[in-house]
């Protein structure tokens, strides 16, 4: 057992004895059950180095394989998963075989921890009140001064003297549109006529000195009114 046998696999020789005897012995012999206690403590450890010569043999890791006219080198997948299996399997069983040696550390906390006392206390019938079977909750709407008198002890108003309800908020009107409302035209004019007059009028303000805006005006349209009748009653009427 100490070189990693089973039980199972000791039995099975020809001159072992059968599981069954060996469960036999280590019920009813204690120096037999310290040997194999030991035993299996010492098969832990070969387990230990089984799993660190397992984990660094890079044998069979890479393999060759032929593709072509070329030889490459590939890793061997399978070999790989096998080692880790069997590394898995054996640091499974050293933890559940020596949890405080070889477990994580906190079974081993638990493990080591002393044992604590159960304590169990009977209740008397008598002291055992009995639970609602019912809950109900009901909403009541109270009044202001009702909560004023539980909150500070006397009753008061919750507006100022003199007033029964809550100033009205003053209802906000919208912003002030922002109107065209444009001349209208003389009844003598036609709107084209009136918008034709009112291009000339602004391009008199525009050219117009500042200092001569009262007569220069009047000498423009006069040059028009001549220009209108050369042009269509011909020069003598001008």
């Amino acid at each position: 057992m100490a070189e990693g046998e089973s039980l199972t696999q000791i039995c099975r020789g020809d001159e072992m004895p059968n599981r069954v005897t060996v469960y036999r012995w280590l019920e009813g012999n204690k120096d037999f059950r310290e040997q194999y206690a030991r035993a299996r403590e010492a098969m832990m450890d070969f387990y230990a180095d089984l799993i660190r010569e397992i984990a660094f043999d890079e044998s069979g890791d890479i393999v060759l394989e032929q593709k072509g006219d070329k030889t490459v080198a590939v890793a061997n997948h399978a070999k790989v998963q096998r080692d880790k299996l069997k590394v898995d399997t054996l640091k499974w069983t050293m933890s559940k075989l020596f949890g405080r040696q070889y477990g994580d550390k906190a079974n081993a906390a638990a493990l080591d921890a002393p044992p604590s006392d159960m304590v169990i206390r009977w209740q008397r019938p008598e002291d055992v009140i009995d639970a609602p079977t019912r809950i109900e909750r009901v909403i009541v709407d109270p009044k202001v001064s009702d909560l004023m008198a539980s909150i500070d002890g006397r009753t008061r108003s919750a507006y100022p003297e003199g007033q029964t309800k809550a100033p009205e908020t003053p209802v906000q009107q919208p912003p002030a549109q922002l109107t065209h409302n444009p001349t209208p035209p003389p009844a003598d004019l036609s709107p084209r006529l009136w918008s034709a007059m009112g291009r000339v009028s602004d391009l008199i303000e525009q050219i117009c000195p500042s200092d001569e805006a009262e007569s220069v005006p009047e000498e423009i349209f006069g040059k028009i009114e001549t220009f209108l009748r050369a042009h269509y009653l011909g020069s003598a009427a001008a």
